[in-house]
């Protein structure tokens, strides 16, 4: 059998060419994570003050590592709490926060390299069950579900993602137990600053020709091998 007139070997190699090239666009095995286990970068907000220091969107803060990150929220304000000293919740004893102050509806970080991975601890304002999210360079979602306790014991669940290039990563409730807008980040968790990847470029024009070759030979062949349909009586 052919595909448009090729051999069979090369009709086989300009459909893995084909898959090769999606493979390249989109990476593998991406998806959320519920640890921090591997990431050893950090972004502490202490670096924004005291608690209790009032901020305004956007911000600029860098990570142990060096990466730079701008952090936004649509609500256009944040305030500086520490677990304990401002924040009665469920984070590690002592941790800097980056709360919203009820407005949210977003925090938002944008990398100024891009990572292969990012997330952090977050918890509800009110006490009682939530769902977080995070949403992927506009596109990718993850959610987890959460319990806002008072027990100050590092029991704050971790969101974040895996499987870059991560240019954004945004975090929100989707469901909280009153005002799913109103909640506090942790520090936030990153690869070592030297773990960034480069953003991918689109294909360029011959792997797009190739790719669609190879999807219209595999179109044709499909089409080749189908039985005429049969009426029943």
């Amino acid at each position: 059998m052919k595909f448009l007139g090729l051999r069979p070997g090369v009709a086989t190699s300009v459909l893995f060419a084909g898959a090769a090239a999606l493979s390249a666009i989109a990476p593998a095995n991406a998806g959320g994570i519920t640890s921090s286990t591997g990431l050893t970068d950090t972004i502490d907000w202490s670096q924004l003050g005291p608690s209790f220091t009032l901020l305004s969107s956007p911000l600029t803060v860098t990570s142990a590592d060096g990466v730079t990150v701008t952090v936004t929220s649509a609500g256009g304000v944040f305030e500086r709490r520490d677990q304990g000293d401002g924040w009665s919740g469920n984070f590690l004893p002592g941790e800097g926060l980056l709360w919203d102050q009820g407005v949210g509806p977003d925090i938002t970080l944008t990398f100024a390299t891009p990572v292969s991975a990012a997330g952090a601890a977050i918890q509800a304002d009110y006490y009682g069950g939530f769902t977080a999210q995070v949403t992927v360079n506009g596109a990718n979602t993850f959610t987890e579900n959460g319990d806002s306790t008072a027990g100050g014991d590092g029991s704050a669940i971790f969101i974040g993602w895996s499987g870059g290039p991560i240019t954004t990563l945004q975090f929100d409730l989707t469901a909280a137990s009153l005002i799913p807008n109103d909640f506090a980040v942790g520090t936030v968790a990153l690869p070592s600053g030297s773990e960034t990847v480069p953003v991918l470029s689109a294909p360029e024009p011959s792997t797009w020709a190739m790719m669609m070759l190879g999807f219209a030979g595999v179109g044709y062949a499909a089409f080749r091998t189908r039985k005429p349909a049969v009426a029943v009586v």
